[in-house]
C-alpha cells in the first residue's frame, strides 16, 4: 500500500514539474514572439539559441549582412533569448544613435572583449554609457568636424 502512494506521489511530482517546464517554455516563446506582435520581420526563432547558429557559422557580419537582404531594413532577430532590433536605414539609425539616444543607450554587445576596447563607447552600458556620451558629445560637434576636416585633408596622403 505504501509502494503505490511513494509512486503516485513520484507521478505526481514528475507531472507538476513537466506542467511547469511546459508553461515556463510557452512563457518564453510568447514573450520573445514580440517581433511577430508588432510587425517586425525576421527568422523563425530556435528556442534558447536565436541566431547563434547561424552566426557561429557564418559570422556576425555575413549573417547580419544576409538577413538585411532577405527580410528589409528593420529585422528582428534573438540572440540566444535576447530579442535585437538590426537597422539598416540611415534615418532610423539617426533617430536611434543621435536624436532618440537618450532612449537607446545600450547596443549589441559581444561578450569576452577584453583590453583597450573593454571600456569603449560602444561596449558601454547604461549610466556609464550616459556619462562618457555626455563628455564626448562637445568634442565632435559638427563645427569642430568642420575645423578638423581641412586640417586632416592637408595632412592626408590621399
Amino acid at each position: 500500500m505504501v509502494y503505490f502512494f511513494i509512486t503516485d506521489s513520484i507521478t505526481t511530482a514528475l507531472l507538476i514539474a513537466l506542467l511547469m517546464v511546459c508553461i515556463y517554455y510557452f512563457y518564453r516563446v510568447w514573450k520573445n514572439n514580440i517581433f511577430l506582435r508588432i510587425g517586425i520581420p525576421g527568422p523563425a526563432r530556435i528556442p534558447f539559441l536565436g541566431e547563434i547558429i547561424n552566426v557561429t557559422r557564418k559570422g556576425m557580419r555575413t549573417n547580419d549582412t544576409d538577413l538585411i537582404r532577405k527580410y528589409g531594413k528593420v529585422v528582428g532577430i534573438h540572440e540566444g533569448t535576447t530579442p535585437t532590433i538590426l537597422l539598416a536605414d540611415p534615418d532610423l539609425l539617426r533617430n536611434v544613435l543621435i536624436r532618440d539616444s537618450h532612449v537607446f543607450i545600450n547596443r549589441r554587445s559581444i561578450e569576452g572583449v577584453a583590453g583597450p576596447f573593454d571600456h569603449g563607447l560602444t561596449v558601454l552600458k547604461d549610466d556609464q554609457w550616459k556619462n562618457a556620451r555626455s563628455i564626448v558629445s562637445p568634442t565632435f560637434s559638427s563645427a569642430k568636424l568642420k575645423a578638423m576636416y581641412t586640417l586632416m585633408n592637408e595632412t592626408s596622403d590621399i
